[in-house]
């Protein structure tokens, strides 16, 4: 299901961007006029899709979590603040240190994979022991 979601998800937005850029909405490529480590924020901050959740670390220490928003040129929007549905921050690009993005809660491919290697060795010293008994 995941899948088909994704498979309709991801031309959407490829079709979507460039169309948008064309059409002057403020999401953009950055400039290069703009400082390198500006550029590589700026290009992570553009790969992150709209309602994501996000963790952001400013110049100044400060740690912003919230999902990600809009992006203009200079700025992008940090919705849903500190779990508060109604919170928006806006963030500077030349203010930001870091972000990345946050995967919630565990995954069940580590437990999952787990599971199924005990059982195949449950399974084959079973195997074994069965064939040893004849």
């Amino acid at each position: 299901m995941l899948h088909r979601i994704l498979s309709l998800i991801l031309p959407a937005c490829l079709i979507w961007h460039p169309l948008a850029a064309a059409c002057g909405t403020p999401a953009s490529v950055p400039t290069p006029s703009d400082s390198s480590r500006e550029v590589k924020l700026k290009a992570r901050v553009l790969e992150i899709p709209v309602g994501t959740s996000i963790e952001v670390r400013l110049e100044g220490g400060e740690k912003v979590v919230g999902t990600m928003g809009e992006v203009w040129s200079d700025t992008f929007l940090v919705e849903s603040v500190g779990g508060n549905p109604g919170a928006r921050r806006e963030i500077r690009f030349a203010d930001l240190r870091s972000i990345k993005t946050i995967h919630p809660g565990p995954s069940i491919a580590r437990p999952l994979l787990k599971a199924l290697v005990v059982m195949g060795v449950a399974f084959g010293l079973t195997a074994i022991a069965v064939a040893g008994m004849d």
